[in-house]
């Protein structure tokens, strides 16, 4: 009996060697999110994001403790005007802001970016320093074992392979593959030198609610002009928010138009005078909502927002057959 234990325990149990930490993790990435989210962003892609968002963590904190220090050195108006100046130039080092952002505003999107991606796999009960670490290990761990991390799809939903050896029979497939009767809005987004690596993501809207059609209208408008306002991104479309609230009703949803009205309400705000509070406001929730649904991509090359390269929008029917579509942009 013990010898047989033993040769159960040594030989036949085998197996667990080749079961890894990291497999739950990888078969978690390859299916969750739209299924081409994550395709053409390599393994080492990931890594440098993952090491990113590492240095975000502990950079943050040291900038805006150094701003502090400035900020104690004029507390109260008690420095003399030469400090002051002095000073106020570092914060101002800080706080300015290159193509519409600045190292504190890069800090927050590569975390925010982050947490976006791997909580639904972490959940909540985990500190994020030990979810990069999980994270970078299981990337570093497929990079040096040449896993694939990516889902493997068939946008053509071939069911019958032509060269299928003769004593097998293709049956009826066990599942649907296709989605019905619903629009897909894709997107390529520019990351990389020059932008030259286009990273592809999509969204599925049902159109038989009116909400998920204006949603899918108002994401092409959106694409759209940041497509030919590149440099103007999120910002650009917070201002034309502020620059005609009833004109651009387009640039938020239903919910944050509602919302921001009744913030501006609630604190007594106009757009003459608290212009520059509202518009980091609609930046915001901007920015939130875009990386909800695929529509931003963090460029960690540049540490910017990625460009849109290509958007298109295309139908799948009743039988899951894609259309093209063609879209017929009104003046904005």
């Amino acid at each position: 009996m013990k010898n047989n234990l033993r040769y159960i325990i040594e030989n036949e149990l085998d197996w667990v060697k080749n079961v890894n930490e990291h497999d739950s993790f990888f078969n978690w990435f390859k299916s969750y999110g739209a299924p081409g989210k994550w395709i053409q962003k390599d393994i080492q892609s990931w890594i440098d994001f993952v090491n990113d968002v590492g240095y975000s963590m502990s950079a943050i904190h040291m900038d805006i403790s150094e701003m502090l220090n400035y900020v104690e050195n004029i507390k109260d108006g008690n420095a003399k005007p030469k400090i002051v100046k002095e000073n106020l130039d570092l914060i101002n080092e800080f706080v300015s802001t290159r193509n519409n952002t600045n190292d504190i505003d890069d800090y927050v999107s590569d975390m925010r970016a982050f947490l976006n991606h791997f909580t639904p796999y972490f959940g909540e009960d985990i500190t994020m320093s030990d979810m990069v670490d999980e994270v970078g290990l299981s990337f570093e761990y497929a990079q040096e074992n040449n896993i694939n991390i990516h889902p493997v799809i068939n946008e053509n939903f071939d069911w019958v392979v032509n060269d299928t050896v003769s004593f097998l029979e293709v049956g009826e497939p066990l599942k649907i593959q296709a989605p019905k009767s619903q629009y897909r809005l894709h997107v390529s987004h520019g990351v990389g030198e020059d932008n030259g690596m286009w990273v592809p993501n999509w969204h599925m809207y049902d159109p038989a609610t009116s909400s998920n059609l204006d949603m899918l209208m108002r994401h092409i408008k959106i694409l759209n002009y940041q497509q030919e306002n590149y440099r103007e991104g999120t910002w650009g479309l917070a201002d034309l928010w502020i620059e005609d609230p009833i004109k651009n009703s387009w640039v938020l949803s239903a919910g944050d138009n509602s919302n921001i009205r009744k913030t501006m309400e609630d604190e007594g705000w106009t757009l003459e005078e608290d212009g520059d509070q509202i518009r980091d406001y609609i930046w915001e929730w901007l920015q939130d909502e875009l990386m909800d649904y695929g529509l931003r991509e963090h460029d960690s090359y540049h540490q910017e927002d990625a460009t849109i390269e290509d958007w298109k929008v295309t139908y799948f029917d009743e039988f899951g057959v894609e259309h093209a579509v063609k879209v017929n942009l009104p003046q904005v």
